[in-house]
Formats: C-alpha cells, structure tokens, sequence
C-alpha cells in the first residue's frame, strides 16, 4: 500500500490505542511505525535496479521479521519510547497492519521470507488507495474541529477503512468467479490444457478489472468495466514466440526476476537503427495496463506507457551468451 495510506492508518491506530498516554508522542510514533517496514527500499538507491524486487517485501514484511525487528525499538531510551509494556504492542500492531494491508494488493509480498520465496497477495486493491486518503483527510478535519471526540474519530476511519478492503475483496471475488464462467463459455484452446487466471484491479479503481488467462502457451488479456456483464478481449500474448524461460534459468539476473514476475508475459520489440538485434521484454502482467479502455487514448495518437518491471533479452546468441538486464521502466507505444 502507499506511504499516505500507511501513515493514515498509523496515525489513527495510535490515536485510538488505549494506553496511548505512557508512550510520548504517540501519534508520531504511530505514523513512523507504520513506515518503517518500507525501509527496505532504499535499497534501490544504493544497488542496482535489479536488487530492488529481491530486497522490497522480503524480511521488513515476512513474518519473521515481524516477530524480530520491533523488539530493536527496546534499545532506544524509555524516555523516547516510554514503557515496553505501552510501547512494544503499539509497535507490533502497527507493523503488522502494514504487512497486512501490502498482502492486499498486487504487488507481491514474501511472507515466508528467508525459508521460501513463495508469493502472497490477494490483488483486491492496487498500490494506491485514493478513496482512504480522501477518508483520512475528512477524518483529520473533524478531529481537528471536535478534539474531543479524537478516538471516536479514529474509530470511525479505522472503521471505513476495514470495510472498504472487505468491498473490494467482495468485488474482486465476484470478478473473479465471472471470468471463471467467462472463460469457460468461450474459451477455444484444448479442453485438457490447465489454464490459470488472475483478477487485477486497475490503478486508481478497484471496481474496474483486468483479468488474465494463462495456458502456458499464451496469454489472454480481458477487461471488466463497472457492472459489467461481459468481458471485453484486449490482447492475445503468443508465449511460443519469446525465448524460453528455462533456458535463463542460469542467469542470475533473469532467476530473480522471475522469482518476482510470477505473472509474466513477453512482448517482441523489433530491431532499429539504434539496436541491432531483434529483443524481447519480459514484463510483469500485474503492472502493465497500455491499453485499457480507461486510460485515455485519443485517436489517431499514439501514447508511450510507462511499464515497470521489465527483463530485456537479446537472442543473438543462443544459450548462456544471451544478454540479459533488467529494466526498471520501459515504455511502450
């Protein structure tokens, strides 16, 4: 989830904590709290791009070091930190509502760190959450107008905020079993191949859907507008065409990518002046969205989307020779 939301539901989890009045400035500690899981990007400012998507979410969100990292706040001086007893369950809670919501949206969360890379996220909401900063900003207004009924205050939002999640985990459900029987209608491929299918929500809207099938050999991109009762076909990704994934597998840098990228199609990006040899991109499905309908696409132009999460491969020449990088953004037209 984003850093405003975080900070909200921080904010408003230690307004309303019942011992609030031994930790010293609570409301701070709340809102640091509920970042500093986060910590962990800044590896992207020191390593390569690529150490970015096998560093973000891994021990800051797993379970282990959930268990482990809030106890370092026991180090600082009580008079920072006040008593452990009033101090360390708001820490813990804090965190965990933050693992807790990232497991929420698409991007992928290693929860099982260091003793597996298994993915978890249920995709009910994008990385953004316009709607709970539109909430929170109320609910600051009217702490600021009625401070005396602050925890009723931060109750109310906390409040908003579950139900809004369980919306769009009920939306997302009902998606889901729609491209179910979707796909089972008109689906034209063998009828003993094994296709698996996600439901994404889309930037910004959790009640618009991208949806995607996946046989192995190709990808099926649908789009499910608001109330929608019909799938609208967007793009047929032909994976036959691409190079084949294990025979990466010795890359270092494609073996990490695609321990992220488990939603992975690839697209051919045809030679040019500027490169020679015809490449390939591999992206990840959950974050690329050039061509739905909700994004604005004037006719008669051409628009370069930006997608993120790209491995780029040269075939010139076969085998471990390959060239393999990793692109932390791509655009496409």
């Amino acid at each position: 989830m984003d850093q405003i939301v975080h900070s909200l539901t921080g904010y408003f989890v230690a307004r309303a904590y019942p011992r609030r009045a031994e930790v010293p400035r609570p409301a701070l500690w709340g809102v640091l709290l509920a970042n500093l899981p986060d910590i962990d990007s800044a590896v992207g400012l020191v390593g390569p791009p690529i150490t970015y998507i096998g560093v973000h979410r891994t021990l800051t969100h797993a379970v282990l070091g959930w268990l482990v990292l809030p106890l370092l706040g026991l180090l600082l001086p009580v008079r920072w930190r006040g008593p452990t007893r009033a101090w360390l369950p708001l820490a813990y809670l804090n965190w965990g509502l933050h693992i807790l919501m990232d497991l929420l949206t698409v991007y992928p969360t290693f929860l099982g760190w260091p003793f597996t890379w298994a993915q978890v996220w249920a995709g009910w909401q994008f990385v953004l959450a316009p709607w709970v900063w539109l909430a929170g900003g109320i609910a600051l207004l009217l702490e600021r107008w009625r401070p005396r009924q602050s925890v009723t205050v931060a109750l109310g939002f906390l409040t908003f905020q579950a139900l809004y999640y369980v919306h769009a985990g009920w939306l997302h459900a009902r998606a889901e079993r729609s491209l179910q029987a979707w796909v089972a209608r008109h689906r034209t491929g063998p009828s003993d191949t094994l296709a698996r299918l996600w439901v994404l929500p889309l930037p910004w809207r959790h009640d618009h859907w991208l949806g995607v099938v996946h046989d192995g050999k190709t990808v099926d991109r649908w789009y499910l507008p608001p109330g929608g009762t019909g799938w609208r076909p967007l793009q047929k990704l032909d994976l036959r065409r691409c190079p084949d994934v294990q025979a990466l597998a010795s890359n270092a840098t494609a073996e990490r990518f695609f321990r992220f990228a488990r939603v992975w199609a690839c697209q051919a990006v045809p030679a040019s002046a500027e490169s020679s040899p015809t490449a390939y991109l591999y992206f990840d499905v959950r974050f690329f969205y050039p061509d739905v309908p909700v994004w604005p696409n004037l006719h008669g132009m051409r628009l370069r989307r930006r997608v993120p999460f790209v491995l780029r491969v040269e075939p010139e020449n076969p085998g471990p020779a390959w060239r393999v990088w990793y692109i932390r953004t791509a655009f496409l037209e």
